[in-house]
């Protein structure tokens, strides 16, 4: 989602879900600084954006919590969520993020969305 909104990307989804990221918090996964960064360099080299840093500092200025990852706890979950719902487990983190907190789940990816429902997590 993140990406999109930095890569001009637009969908009706992603402008709704930015919109709200501007009045409240967010929660992402420890993963998510990592996969967006590799996102942004990737962009960059590719010459789809100018400047993967500005990028970011332009990301940073919303509010976005990183929830920290405790590997005797929560890899296990992760990992038998991926498998029951045939995601990867960097995926299944954002799903285990939002059934732990009981928040809603914003993404664009399709098979997360379908997990998302069949967990019974809320769409943003």
């Amino acid at each position: 989602m993140s990406l999109a909104w930095l890569l001009n990307e637009p969908s009706a989804y992603a402008t709704r879900t930015l919109a709200i990221a501007a009045s409240y918090n967010f929660i992402v996964p420890a993963n998510w600084p990592l996969e967006v960064a590799t996102g942004l360099l990737r962009a960059e080299r590719r010459g789809r954006i100018e400047s993967a840093d500005t990028a970011w500092s332009l990301l940073m200025a919303l509010r976005i919590d990183t929830e920290p990852m405790r590997a005797n706890q929560d890899v296990p979950t992760i990992m038998a969520a991926a498998r029951r719902f045939s995601l990867t487990g960097y995926d299944a983190a954002y799903l285990h993020l939002a059934l732990g907190q009981k928040c809603p789940l914003a993404t664009l990816d399709a098979a997360l969305q379908g997990a998302a429902s069949a967990a019974g997590v809320t769409l943003l």
